[in-house]
């Protein structure tokens, strides 16, 4: 699979996590304000009906603030709530997989460079002290993949640079 495929299959993940969340908001926005609409019919239904009747008591405040009961409203409200957390948690983890996937391609490559030095540091150490004097300064062996139009460079965000140079000595 090509990395424009992957790139294009994460742009519409995020393009459709996006667009849940926006209807997840417009849902508990759209709950909030029919619950906020139920509960003040309710009250001006109640004062209403108390308007008419002669009362005994002095105290109708009580009366016209309801206890907030539970209802079907409450659990669909819940309900937006968890899923707009779930897809905060899902968004995290695509974060959090790219995060490990550059760690990895970097470690990698970290790897892959430490094997060829060691490789050729064994090299060096191989080839006869006459020839090394002869024409040693001038071997080289770069890395494959370096400076290849193949290779995808990864940033580097070390201070370290790769060990590039040896000199003939016995470790």
């Amino acid at each position: 699979m090509s990395n424009r495929d992957s790139d294009h299959r994460e742009d519409d993940l995020q393009s459709v996590i996006l667009e849940q969340r926006r209807e997840l908001m417009a849902a508990q926005a759209l709950d909030s304000d029919l619950d906020f609409a139920f509960h003040l019919q309710l009250q001006e239904a109640l004062a209403a009906s108390l308007a008419l009747q002669p009362s005994t008591s002095t105290s109708t405040a009580s009366i016209l603030e309801p206890p907030h009961t539970t209802t079907e409203n409450d659990g669909v409200s819940s309900f937006a709530v968890l899923q707009s957390d779930e897809l905060a948690k899902l968004v995290q983890e695509v974060k959090d997989r790219e995060a490990s996937e550059l760690e990895m391609r970097r470690v990698r490559e970290d790897l892959n460079r430490r094997i060829h030095d060691e490789k050729f540091a064994r090299e060096i150490l191989r080839i006869p002290e006459d020839d090394w004097k002869e024409w040693g300064g001038n071997y080289e062996k770069p890395l494959l993949g370096e400076g290849c139009s193949k290779s995808k460079p990864v940033a580097d965000t070390t201070t370290t640079t790769p060990f590039s140079e040896f000199t003939r000595k016995a470790w």
